[in-house]
């Protein structure tokens, strides 16, 4: 066994930590010494302060973003390539919708994003899967506008409802998806030519018993006294319901009330 008794304090330093730069009449390191530190990208010496503070203001700005909003240098300090001074600000806005478990997290998440912001089709598809694995969206009409070759008939009003699409179980979605697959969703959305702001059954394009039993569209109705937003139809009425031969979205049903005498 090594003993520690009879080596200088510099040494028992640099045994125990592998840093260099302590002296023997301080016992503390040098004011001069910077500690390198590789960040996530491979740039090599950076201070391990400047990695870390990088990283720790990205993850401060996640968890509320009335904190100090992460720029450009941040990210590169951090090991995150592609953002800068244009992006940055939408790259920022998508953290809110990130949790980090590790540090590591922040680089793989983020990173992820700004494939996925600067219109990477391959990081794009893989959100698409992993949101189908996870059923749950939050794909944005420009992230499909950006998949290469390009998709056609994107309708962007239907942003909320390729969203359903896609958390459906479902949905005919691989993981990573294909380009055809998100072709393939929107032709089928488009199909039933659905008005803009319509409100599917979460379970629109999920089958029960082998078929589709939810195929419900309803739209938002806004009480003029209350001020309170409700489904234009009961759930599961007739005129909501596409397989019913009474399909008439827009139609909202009366009620006729008779008094006897």
């Amino acid at each position: 066994m090594l003993d520690l008794r009879h080596i200088s304090l510099a040494a028992v330093f640099v045994l125990t930590t592998g840093m260099t730069g302590c002296n023997d009449n301080t016992n503390s390191l040098d004011t001069n010494t910077t500690v390198a530190k590789s960040n996530a990208a491979g740039e090599a010496n950076l201070p391990t302060e400047t990695v870390d503070r990088a990283v720790a203001t990205i993850k401060a700005y996640a968890l509320d973003n009335t904190k100090t909003a992460p720029t450009p240098t941040d990210y590169t300090n951090a090991g995150i390539t592609g953002v800068n001074a244009t992006n940055v600000a939408s790259v920022n806005a998508q953290l809110d919708n990130l949790v980090f478990l590790f540090t590591d997290d922040v680089v793989t998440k983020v990173q992820a994003v700004v494939y996925i912001i600067n219109g990477d089709t391959t990081e794009i598809l893989k959100k698409i899967g992993n949101e189908h694995q996870d059923h749950n969206s939050i794909i944005t009409v420009a992230q499909l506008q950006a998949i290469t070759p390009a998709l056609e008939n994107i309708n962007s009003s239907y942003e909320n409802i390729y969203r359903t699409y896609i958390a459906s179980a479902d949905s005919n979605i691989s993981s990573p998806a294909t380009r055809d697959e998100v072709q393939s969703m929107i032709d089928e959305v488009n199909s039933f030519n659905l008005p803009t702001n319509a409100i599917l059954d979460r379970n629109f394009f999920k089958k029960t018993n082998g078929a589709f039993q939810h195929k419900f569209v309803y739209l938002p109705v806004t009480n003029p006294k209350t001020g309170r937003t409700w489904l234009n139809n009961n759930l599961g009425a007739e005129y909501a319901d596409t397989n019913s031969s009474y399909f008439n979205p827009s139609h909202q049903a009366t009620t006729s009330y008779h008094s006897s005498t």
